[in-house]
């Protein structure tokens, strides 16, 4: 299964965040150490933002925070909304329009909906806490998102 470059940036950016315990780091700061250009990570703040992952706190105290705990960031929810929110028009079009046509492209869409719901509940098991820890280094987050995506196969798109 293929996802879109901004939902494996959404979570390095959680983790990200999440091992930097009481320091809020800004977005200048994430994407230098994530090695993700700022322009991108600034649109995967408003996208987490948007959804209650993470909140942007400004001020002289300031920076990034998640907005609940890392334990109840549910990774498989977090790919459900930000692949939601980023795909368009990956909708099949059907030029057979005949009832068979119909009948054949409904149990298709049935299958792979199916599909799609295991690799969904596979990443339901994780959490933002099971890839990083506040005594784990960056390196480590990384490894483990990969072991992670690598047991439900996930391949990320750039």
């Amino acid at each position: 299964m293929k996802l879109a470059s901004c939902t494996y940036y959404s979570l390095r950016m959680l983790a990200y965040v999440a091992t930097q315990g009481r320091h809020r780091p800004t977005i200048a700061q994430a994407a230098e150490s994530l090695g993700i250009s700022e322009s991108h990570l600034k649109k995967v703040v408003i996208l987490l933002g948007q959804h209650g992952y993470l909140a942007n706190l400004r001020g002289r105290n300031g920076g990034l925070c998640l907005a609940k705990a890392a334990r109840d960031i549910v990774i498989g929810s977090v790919v459900r909304v930000i692949e939601q929110a980023t795909t368009f028009g990956n909708q099949a079009s059907v030029s057979d329009q005949s009832a068979s046509g119909v009948r054949q492209q409904g149990r298709i869409h049935e299958i792979l909906n199916r599909a799609t719901e295991a690799f969904y509940g596979q990443l339901d098991e994780f959490n933002i806490a099971d890839i990083s820890s506040a005594n784990e280094m960056l390196g480590c987050v990384e490894s483990n998102l990969a072991m992670i995506f690598a047991h439900v196969g996930f391949e990320a798109v750039s």
